[in-house]
Protein backbone atom coordinates (compact mmCIF):
# COMPACT_ATOMS: atom_id res chain seq x y z
CA UNK A 1 0.00 0.00 0.00
CA UNK A 2 1.17 3.50 -0.78
CA UNK A 3 -0.23 6.95 -0.20
CA UNK A 4 -0.28 9.64 -2.80
CA UNK A 5 0.62 11.87 0.14
CA UNK A 6 0.82 11.19 3.86
CA UNK A 7 -2.72 11.37 5.23
CA UNK A 8 -3.41 12.14 8.85
CA UNK A 9 -6.80 10.70 9.73
CA UNK A 10 -7.50 13.24 12.46
CA UNK A 11 -11.20 13.21 13.37
CA UNK A 12 -12.31 11.48 10.17
CA UNK A 13 -14.84 8.79 11.03
CA UNK A 14 -15.62 7.48 7.54
CA UNK A 15 -13.45 5.49 5.16
CA UNK A 16 -14.71 5.37 1.57
CA UNK A 17 -13.45 2.36 -0.39
CA UNK A 18 -13.56 2.45 -4.20
CA UNK A 19 -12.39 -0.44 -6.38
CA UNK A 20 -10.91 0.72 -9.67
CA UNK A 21 -10.49 -1.48 -12.72
CA UNK A 22 -9.55 0.45 -15.84
CA UNK A 23 -12.02 3.24 -15.07
CA UNK A 24 -9.87 6.28 -14.14
CA UNK A 25 -12.35 8.77 -15.62
CA UNK A 26 -15.27 7.28 -13.67
CA UNK A 27 -13.25 7.01 -10.46
CA UNK A 28 -12.12 10.64 -10.71
CA UNK A 29 -15.70 11.79 -11.33
CA UNK A 30 -16.88 9.71 -8.36
CA UNK A 31 -14.26 11.14 -6.00
CA UNK A 32 -14.99 14.68 -7.19
CA UNK A 33 -18.64 14.17 -6.30
CA UNK A 34 -17.69 12.96 -2.81
CA UNK A 35 -15.64 16.10 -2.13
CA UNK A 36 -18.32 18.37 -3.57
CA UNK A 37 -21.26 16.96 -1.62
CA UNK A 38 -19.95 15.70 1.73
CA UNK A 39 -19.35 17.47 5.05
CA UNK A 40 -18.58 14.32 7.05
CA UNK A 41 -14.84 13.93 7.63
CA UNK A 42 -13.58 11.09 5.46
CA UNK A 43 -10.65 9.35 3.84
CA UNK A 44 -10.76 7.75 0.40
CA UNK A 45 -9.10 4.42 -0.31
CA UNK A 46 -8.77 3.29 -3.93
CA UNK A 47 -8.01 -0.39 -4.51
CA UNK A 48 -6.77 -0.95 -8.05
CA UNK A 49 -7.40 -4.41 -9.51
CA UNK A 50 -4.30 -4.60 -11.72
CA UNK A 51 -5.69 -2.17 -14.28
CA UNK A 52 -2.43 -2.03 -16.20
CA UNK A 53 -3.16 1.48 -17.42
CA UNK A 54 -2.52 5.04 -16.23
CA UNK A 55 -5.19 4.91 -13.50
CA UNK A 56 -2.77 5.45 -10.63
CA UNK A 57 -1.02 8.46 -12.18
CA UNK A 58 -4.27 10.14 -13.17
CA UNK A 59 -6.14 9.55 -9.90
CA UNK A 60 -3.25 10.34 -7.56
CA UNK A 61 -2.33 13.48 -9.47
CA UNK A 62 -5.94 14.66 -9.12
CA UNK A 63 -6.31 13.79 -5.42
CA UNK A 64 -3.13 13.94 -3.36
CA UNK A 65 -4.65 12.49 -0.17
CA UNK A 66 -6.07 9.29 -1.66
CA UNK A 67 -4.83 6.05 -0.10
CA UNK A 68 -3.77 3.81 -3.00
CA UNK A 69 -3.67 0.01 -2.78
CA UNK A 70 -2.26 -1.76 -5.82
CA UNK A 71 -3.27 -5.36 -6.55
CA UNK A 72 -1.00 -7.42 -8.76
CA UNK A 73 -3.96 -9.43 -10.11
CA UNK A 74 -7.67 -8.71 -10.59
CA UNK A 75 -9.09 -9.76 -7.22
CA UNK A 76 -12.68 -8.96 -8.11
CA UNK A 77 -15.08 -6.99 -5.92
CA UNK A 78 -15.13 -8.75 -2.56
CA UNK A 79 -11.43 -9.47 -2.10
CA UNK A 80 -10.46 -5.96 -3.21
CA UNK A 81 -12.91 -4.37 -0.77
CA UNK A 82 -11.65 -6.62 2.02
CA UNK A 83 -8.17 -5.18 1.44
CA UNK A 84 -9.54 -1.65 1.44
CA UNK A 85 -11.43 -2.15 4.70
CA UNK A 86 -8.38 -3.78 6.32
CA UNK A 87 -6.50 -0.51 5.73
CA UNK A 88 -9.39 1.78 6.71
CA UNK A 89 -8.97 4.17 9.65
CA UNK A 90 -12.62 5.16 9.98
CA UNK A 91 -15.20 3.77 12.35
CA UNK A 92 -17.60 3.49 9.41
CA UNK A 93 -16.94 2.33 5.88
CA UNK A 94 -18.70 3.17 2.64
CA UNK A 95 -18.22 0.82 -0.28
CA UNK A 96 -18.74 2.87 -3.40
CA UNK A 97 -18.66 1.75 -7.03
CA UNK A 98 -16.38 3.79 -9.25
CA UNK A 99 -19.32 4.56 -11.55
CA UNK A 100 -21.29 6.43 -8.87
CA UNK A 101 -21.95 10.18 -8.70
CA UNK A 102 -23.20 11.46 -5.35
CA UNK A 103 -25.66 14.26 -4.84
CA UNK A 104 -25.59 16.96 -2.16
CA UNK A 105 -25.78 15.65 1.40
CA UNK A 106 -26.15 12.02 0.35
CA UNK A 107 -23.37 10.61 2.54
CA UNK A 108 -24.10 12.99 5.43
CA UNK A 109 -27.77 11.94 5.63
CA UNK A 110 -26.95 8.23 5.49
CA UNK A 111 -24.28 8.64 8.17
CA UNK A 112 -26.83 10.24 10.49
CA UNK A 113 -29.16 7.28 10.05
CA UNK A 114 -26.64 4.52 10.65
CA UNK A 115 -25.02 6.31 13.59
CA UNK A 116 -28.44 6.63 15.21
CA UNK A 117 -29.29 2.91 15.15
CA UNK A 118 -26.85 0.42 16.65
CA UNK A 119 -28.60 -2.58 15.08
CA UNK A 120 -28.23 -1.30 11.51
CA UNK A 121 -25.60 -3.39 9.75
CA UNK A 122 -25.76 -1.64 6.38
CA UNK A 123 -27.54 1.35 4.90
CA UNK A 124 -28.12 2.67 1.40
CA UNK A 125 -29.73 5.53 -0.49
CA UNK A 126 -31.91 5.65 -3.58
CA UNK A 127 -29.99 4.73 -6.73
CA UNK A 128 -30.97 6.17 -10.09
CA UNK A 129 -29.84 5.81 -13.68
CA UNK A 130 -28.39 8.73 -15.62
CA UNK A 131 -31.87 9.43 -17.05
CA UNK A 132 -33.36 9.57 -13.53
CA UNK A 133 -35.12 6.20 -13.63
CA UNK A 134 -34.96 4.02 -10.54
CA UNK A 135 -32.47 1.21 -9.96
CA UNK A 136 -32.60 -1.65 -7.48
CA UNK A 137 -30.77 -0.70 -4.29
CA UNK A 138 -31.88 -3.49 -1.93
CA UNK A 139 -32.98 -7.11 -2.02
CA UNK A 140 -36.20 -8.35 -0.43
CA UNK A 141 -35.79 -11.99 -1.38
CA UNK A 142 -32.73 -14.25 -1.36
CA UNK A 143 -32.31 -17.64 -3.02
CA UNK A 144 -36.01 -18.57 -2.90
CA UNK A 145 -38.06 -20.62 -5.37
CA UNK A 146 -40.31 -17.62 -5.89
CA UNK A 147 -37.36 -15.52 -7.03
CA UNK A 148 -36.59 -18.05 -9.78
CA UNK A 149 -40.22 -18.21 -10.90
CA UNK A 150 -40.40 -14.41 -11.14
CA UNK A 151 -38.11 -14.71 -14.18
CA UNK A 152 -40.47 -17.18 -15.88
CA UNK A 153 -42.66 -15.59 -18.56
CA UNK A 154 -45.04 -18.53 -18.25
CA UNK A 155 -45.57 -18.28 -14.51
CA UNK A 156 -45.85 -14.49 -14.51
CA UNK A 157 -48.48 -14.54 -17.27
CA UNK A 158 -50.47 -17.58 -16.11
CA UNK A 159 -50.27 -17.30 -12.34
CA UNK A 160 -49.68 -13.61 -11.78
CA UNK A 161 -46.39 -13.98 -9.90
CA UNK A 162 -44.76 -10.58 -9.58
CA UNK A 163 -41.85 -9.07 -7.73
CA UNK A 164 -42.15 -8.93 -3.97
CA UNK A 165 -43.63 -5.74 -2.51
CA UNK A 166 -41.22 -3.15 -1.17
CA UNK A 167 -43.11 -3.40 2.16
CA UNK A 168 -41.21 -6.62 2.85
CA UNK A 169 -38.19 -6.70 5.16
CA UNK A 170 -34.91 -5.75 3.51
CA UNK A 171 -32.68 -8.83 3.29
CA UNK A 172 -29.59 -7.29 1.67
CA UNK A 173 -28.09 -4.03 0.38
CA UNK A 174 -26.61 -3.52 -3.07
CA UNK A 175 -22.82 -3.27 -3.06
CA UNK A 176 -22.74 -0.18 -5.29
CA UNK A 177 -23.46 2.07 -2.27
CA UNK A 178 -23.07 0.16 0.99
CA UNK A 179 -22.52 2.07 4.24
CA UNK A 180 -21.55 -0.11 7.19
CA UNK A 181 -20.11 -0.04 10.68
CA UNK A 182 -16.58 -1.38 10.30
CA UNK A 183 -16.82 -3.56 13.41
CA UNK A 184 -19.93 -5.32 12.09
CA UNK A 185 -18.20 -5.96 8.75
CA UNK A 186 -15.21 -7.43 10.56
CA UNK A 187 -17.42 -9.42 12.94
CA UNK A 188 -18.61 -11.59 10.02
CA UNK A 189 -15.08 -11.62 8.47
CA UNK A 190 -15.98 -9.47 5.49
CA UNK A 191 -16.73 -10.68 1.99
CA UNK A 192 -16.37 -14.36 1.16
CA UNK A 193 -13.24 -14.59 -1.04
CA UNK A 194 -14.78 -17.47 -3.02
CA UNK A 195 -16.81 -14.89 -4.98
CA UNK A 196 -15.22 -12.94 -7.82
CA UNK A 197 -18.03 -10.51 -8.53
CA UNK A 198 -21.81 -10.29 -7.90
CA UNK A 199 -23.90 -11.85 -5.09
CA UNK A 200 -21.09 -11.39 -2.55
CA UNK A 201 -22.94 -8.50 -0.89
CA UNK A 202 -26.03 -10.72 -0.49
CA UNK A 203 -23.92 -13.41 1.16
CA UNK A 204 -22.34 -10.78 3.43
CA UNK A 205 -25.74 -9.40 4.49
CA UNK A 206 -27.05 -12.91 5.12
CA UNK A 207 -24.23 -13.54 7.58
CA UNK A 208 -24.86 -10.17 9.24
CA UNK A 209 -28.57 -11.01 9.57
CA UNK A 210 -27.64 -14.24 11.38
CA UNK A 211 -26.05 -11.99 14.03
CA UNK A 212 -29.39 -10.22 14.50
CA UNK A 213 -28.53 -7.07 12.54
CA UNK A 214 -30.95 -5.31 10.19
CA UNK A 215 -30.67 -3.19 7.03
CA UNK A 216 -32.07 0.14 5.94
CA UNK A 217 -32.36 2.49 2.99
CA UNK A 218 -33.77 5.92 2.29
CA UNK A 219 -35.45 7.77 -0.57
CA UNK A 220 -34.59 11.14 0.99
CA UNK A 221 -31.24 11.31 -0.83
CA UNK A 222 -29.96 9.64 -3.96
CA UNK A 223 -26.89 8.80 -6.00
CA UNK A 224 -26.52 8.38 -9.76
CA UNK A 225 -25.19 5.01 -10.85
CA UNK A 226 -23.83 4.30 -14.30
CA UNK A 227 -24.71 0.63 -13.95
CA UNK A 228 -21.88 -1.82 -14.76
CA UNK A 229 -19.62 1.02 -15.83
CA UNK A 230 -16.54 -1.23 -15.70
CA UNK A 231 -18.16 -4.10 -17.63
CA UNK A 232 -17.44 -4.33 -21.34
CA UNK A 233 -19.13 -7.60 -22.39
CA UNK A 234 -22.79 -8.25 -21.59
CA UNK A 235 -22.51 -11.99 -22.18
CA UNK A 236 -19.60 -12.31 -19.76
CA UNK A 237 -21.51 -10.20 -17.22
CA UNK A 238 -24.56 -12.47 -17.49
CA UNK A 239 -22.38 -15.53 -17.11
CA UNK A 240 -20.61 -14.18 -14.02
CA UNK A 241 -23.90 -13.16 -12.42
CA UNK A 242 -25.34 -16.65 -12.95
CA UNK A 243 -22.22 -18.33 -11.59
CA UNK A 244 -22.08 -16.15 -8.49
CA UNK A 245 -25.79 -16.59 -7.82
CA UNK A 246 -25.36 -20.36 -8.07
CA UNK A 247 -22.50 -20.28 -5.56
CA UNK A 248 -24.59 -18.14 -3.22
CA UNK A 249 -27.51 -20.59 -3.43
CA UNK A 250 -25.19 -23.51 -2.68
CA UNK A 251 -23.75 -21.76 0.37
CA UNK A 252 -27.22 -20.89 1.69
CA UNK A 253 -29.29 -23.92 0.71
CA UNK A 254 -26.80 -26.78 0.54
CA UNK A 255 -26.62 -29.50 -2.11
CA UNK A 256 -30.34 -30.38 -2.27
CA UNK A 257 -31.35 -26.72 -2.51
CA UNK A 258 -28.69 -26.17 -5.15
CA UNK A 259 -29.98 -29.04 -7.30
CA UNK A 260 -33.57 -27.81 -6.93
CA UNK A 261 -32.47 -24.30 -7.92
CA UNK A 262 -30.94 -25.60 -11.15
CA UNK A 263 -33.87 -27.89 -11.87
CA UNK A 264 -36.23 -24.91 -11.69
CA UNK A 265 -33.81 -22.59 -13.52
CA UNK A 266 -33.33 -25.06 -16.36
CA UNK A 267 -37.08 -25.34 -16.85
CA UNK A 268 -37.54 -21.57 -16.70
CA UNK A 269 -34.85 -20.97 -19.31
CA UNK A 270 -36.21 -23.66 -21.64
CA UNK A 271 -39.84 -22.47 -21.41
CA UNK A 272 -38.76 -18.84 -21.88
CA UNK A 273 -36.81 -19.86 -24.98
CA UNK A 274 -39.82 -21.67 -26.45
CA UNK A 275 -42.08 -18.69 -25.77
CA UNK A 276 -39.56 -16.30 -27.34
CA UNK A 277 -39.79 -18.23 -30.61
CA UNK A 278 -43.43 -17.18 -30.90
CA UNK A 279 -43.37 -13.83 -29.04
CA UNK A 280 -40.77 -11.48 -30.53
CA UNK A 281 -40.56 -9.02 -27.61
CA UNK A 282 -38.93 -11.65 -25.39
CA UNK A 283 -36.50 -12.89 -28.02
CA UNK A 284 -33.37 -10.76 -27.64
CA UNK A 285 -33.05 -10.86 -23.85
CA UNK A 286 -34.03 -14.53 -23.70
CA UNK A 287 -31.41 -15.61 -26.22
CA UNK A 288 -28.63 -13.79 -24.34
CA UNK A 289 -29.49 -15.12 -20.88
CA UNK A 290 -30.05 -18.65 -22.18
CA UNK A 291 -26.72 -18.60 -23.94
CA UNK A 292 -25.02 -17.45 -20.74
CA UNK A 293 -26.71 -20.18 -18.68
CA UNK A 294 -25.80 -23.06 -20.95
CA UNK A 295 -22.22 -21.81 -21.48
CA UNK A 296 -21.82 -22.06 -17.70
CA UNK A 297 -23.21 -25.56 -17.39
CA UNK A 298 -19.85 -27.26 -16.87
CA UNK A 299 -18.95 -24.87 -14.06
CA UNK A 300 -22.36 -25.32 -12.45
CA UNK A 301 -21.59 -29.02 -12.10
CA UNK A 302 -18.23 -28.35 -10.42
CA UNK A 303 -19.45 -25.85 -7.79
CA UNK A 304 -20.44 -28.50 -5.17
CA UNK A 305 -17.12 -30.25 -5.82
CA UNK A 306 -14.81 -27.25 -5.56
CA UNK A 307 -16.55 -25.07 -2.96
CA UNK A 308 -17.65 -25.36 0.64
CA UNK A 309 -20.61 -23.72 2.34
CA UNK A 310 -18.09 -22.26 4.80
CA UNK A 311 -16.50 -18.86 4.32
CA UNK A 312 -13.54 -18.85 1.94
CA UNK A 313 -13.01 -22.62 1.80
CA UNK A 314 -13.23 -22.95 -1.98
CA UNK A 315 -10.27 -24.21 -3.98
CA UNK A 316 -10.26 -21.07 -6.12
CA UNK A 317 -12.16 -17.83 -6.71
CA UNK A 318 -15.23 -18.54 -8.86
CA UNK A 319 -14.71 -16.75 -12.14
CA UNK A 320 -16.09 -17.27 -15.65
CA UNK A 321 -13.95 -19.50 -17.84
CA UNK A 322 -13.41 -17.91 -21.24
Amino acid sequence: MTRCENLKMGNKILSIVIVNYRTPELTIRCIESVYATTKTQFEIIVVDNASGDDSRDRICSSFGDVVWIQNEVNDGFGRANNKGVANAKGQYILLLNSDMVLTDGCIDYCMEQIMGDGMLAAYSCRLVNIDGSMQRNVYYDIASKRKILESSVLFVKLFGIHEISTKEEIKAIMGAFMLMHKEKFEEVRGFDPDFFMYSEEIDLCRRMALKGYVFGCTDAVYAIHKHEGSSTCKLTTYRQRLLSESLMVYKIKGLFGYLLYHFLSFNVFVTNLIISIFVAKYRLSTIMINKAYFMNFGQFITIPLLYSRNLGQGKRMLKVKR
